[in-house]
């Protein structure tokens, strides 16, 4: 089944990974002489930072797949670490996902109507 959704306006899809842990808070630094900092890396692309996501409405559907469907309407904001995405609205895709023994969280975001991508060297792509 394809994924589409009808939204007027400008689009800008933006795929992002993140860990948001599934359980517990993100990881303390560890000094390096700590036994526990030889453990594994995560990839680059998987943060452990949680995101905050805002908006007026939203409607939610299940997948098959186990995918959540989210849709956004009205002033719709999401904050992953440094970066913020804002749109009028927005359809995010949610899938848990696992990387080794880290569960984490893998989002696919479309905004739609006044987007804006704001990233963490306050760069701002808007469509």
């Amino acid at each position: 089944m394809a994924r589409t959704a009808s939204l007027v306006g400008t689009v800008l899809l933006i795929s992002l990974v993140t860990a948001s842990p599934l359980h517990g808070q993100p990881r303390p630094l560890l000094p390096v002489d700590d036994p526990q900092a030889a453990g594994t890396l995560l990839p680059a692309g998987i943060i452990l930072t949680r995101p905050e996501v805002f908006a007026s409405y939203v409607y939610l559907r299940p997948e098959p797949d186990g995918t959540q469907v989210l849709q956004f309407h009205g002033d719709f904001s999401l904050q992953v670490g440094a970066r913020q995405l804002r749109s009028q609205e927005a359809v995010v895709w949610m899938q848990a996902s696992q990387w080794e023994n880290q569960n984490f969280y893998h989002y696919e975001v479309f905004l739609s109507r006044h987007a804006q991508v704001r990233d963490s060297a306050d760069t701002i792509t808007s469509g």
